[in-house]
């Protein structure tokens, strides 16, 4: 159970009085339950904050996303409660002190660029001195003082007295230090760690340096670890930056990790700076690693199962849920293929259903898979009997099976202007678009990679999306014309080292990875990355 403290103001820094506030699961609309106040009374969920805007609460060990509404705006924003014993393991107990620190930085660069679309934003309680900081807050409460230089902030708690409390070791660098040093964070852990894994638990279970070493201080068999970065999510920082480079800058995008990327300047132009130098184009920032859930058919040694196609339920019952293709294979180099069709939850953490495939004859790996939305029902890649087969959610056929005795089909992509399924003959540069309602051949297109592996196809740009790469190098998703062609765009996704599934929903992109059957990939994790694209 932590306690935190925000303040809601408008884009002019005055207070959004009385604003309401709802805490969510993360990615849903459960709301969260065992919320408490200051002083450890039951909190209801919703519930107001003061006339001053201020929004205090306690809630248990988790991340849940704080909806905040007042002043005819409304923002939601991710935060992570956690509180660290000293029965933790030392270096995840530095990992949560440190990782809250520069979440709190890129929260805030966050709700900055919220500010900018909707006038409405939520910062944490800084002050310019222990005095203003003591007057403000409760006792027991805690609060941040900048530094006389402004690049630094320590923390504080409001004690009997009251007394300004300093907390040992919490003082962290403000967003104008890392404008002012290039936009680079250096984490302060022991180890020059960048990033930490941690279990359900707390505990580290998988950490790298900035060197790109790996470390496993616990087993991985535990599912659902969440990635732990030193920065947050995209941001769109707006400050004072008088006696900067960037004095003369309008805004400033910094990526995950606080690193600027872009520069918008008062005359118009624009700089972009991409990962490793070069030039503007297009680029994929990963925002989030989701370790795929245990309980899979063919469950891989390590945890998850052999992730294949990958695609969202968008229509009927299970809508915002996923469909993602197992081939059903335990380790690499098994030759037992335990397939099937697994429908996890919005947030991937979870099994909803799984539908087993094994009673199909001759049938061993199972591909790509796609969301029909003319009637809710889904195909699948049986790529031993070269059939595209089409499946309720109840788990039973839905009639219709398109036979490609011709090609070996491997990834799909569904066309719903048209009803139909694209799938590419692997290993060539042919893509044929066949009829659902018929199975007939509508159009062949080329000009696709040989090593194309998944589909996606986007009907409002016509536009057919493939993935591609190596394993144990990261994978990219790569964009042709729907009608063929040459490809238009390239898109290196860090962390996606033995890529499969893709989709795609506006600037969000999602890739399935079987790592933990392809364990050459960094991390070895049967993963669902996500990503945001630019350009």
């Amino acid at each position: 159970m932590e306690l935190k403290t925000f303040f809601a103001q408008d884009l002019s820094g005055n207070v959004i009085p009385s604003p309401t506030v709802d805490v969510f699961q993360p990615g849903t609309t459960t709301r969260v339950t065992g919320l408490q106040t200051a002083t450890g009374a039951a909190l209801s969920n919703p519930f107001t904050g003061t006339t001053t805007g201020q929004i205090t609460l306690a809630a248990p060990d988790g991340t849940y996303d704080l909806a905040i509404a007042g002043g005819g705006r409304a923002i939601t924003m991710r935060v992570r409660f956690v509180s660290v014993t000293s029965d933790g393991v030392a270096l995840a107990q530095a990992a949560a002190v440190e990782c809250a620190a520069m979440t709190s930085i890129a929260q805030a660069a966050s709700l900055a660029s919220e500010a900018a679309r909707d006038s409405t934003y939520v910062i944490a309680g800084v002050y310019e001195d222990t005095a203003e900081g003591l007057t403000e807050t409760a006792e027991g409460d805690q609060f941040q003082v900048i530094s006389a230089d402004g690049l630094s902030f320590q923390v504080f708690r409001h004690d009997a007295g009251p007394v300004a409390t300093p907390i040992t070791g919490a003082v962290y660098s403000t967003q104008e230090y890392i404008i002012k040093t290039a936009g680079r964070l250096v984490p302060q852990i022991p180890g020059d760690y960048l990033e930490v894994l941690v279990d359900a638990q707390g505990r580290a279970a998988m950490t790298m340096k900035n060197n790109g070493e790996i470390e496993y201080p616990i087993s991985l068999r535990a599912p659902n670890m969440e990635l732990l970065s030193f920065g947050g999510e995209d941001s769109t920082v707006r400050q004072d930056l008088t006696g900067t480079p960037y004095e003369n800058a309008v805004e400033i995008e910094c990526d995950s990790q606080s690193r600027i990327r872009r520069v918008l300047w008062a005359d118009g132009s624009e700089d972009v700076y991409l990962p490793g130098g070069g030039s503007s184009g297009p680029s994929a920032i990963l925002q989030e690693m989701t370790s795929v859930p245990n309980g899979a058919q063919g469950q891989n040694v390590i945890g998850g199962f052999t992730c294949t196609g990958l695609t969202r339920i968008t229509t009927g019952k299970y809508q915002y849920c996923w469909l993602v293709g197992n081939d059903g294979r335990s380790v690499e180099g098994s030759t037992v293929f335990n397939c099937s069709v697994v429908m996890l939850a919005p947030d991937f953490r979870s099994i909803v259903a799984e539908f087993d495939m094994r009673g199909i004859s001759g049938i061993q790996s199972i591909q790509g898979v796609v969301w029909d939305s003319s009637d809710s029902t889904f195909w699948f890649v049986d790529k031993t009997n070269k059939i595209i087969r089409h499946y309720t959610t109840a788990g039973a056929p839905a009639g219709g099976d398109i036979a490609v005795p011709a090609i070996t089909p491997n990834g799909i992509a569904y066309d719903p202007v048209r009803d139909a399924i694209f799938a590419h003959n692997e290993g060539t540069t042919s893509v044929m678009i066949y009829s659902c309602a018929d199975g007939s051949l509508l159009q062949t297109v080329t000009g696709i990679s040989t090593s194309a592996d998944m589909l996606f196809f986007d009907s409002l740009k016509n536009e057919l999306w493939f993935s591609a790469g190596t394993n144990g190098t990261d994978g990219q998703a790569r964009v042709m014309p729907g009608n063929g062609g040459a490809v238009t765009r390239i898109y290196t996704l860090p962390g996606s080292q033995s890529i499969e599934g893709i989709y795609i929903d506006g600037s969000a992109l999602w890739s399935a990875n079987d790592g933990a059957f392809h364990v050459a990939a960094k991390p070895p994790l049967a993963l669902i990355n996500r990503y945001t694209l630019k350009g």
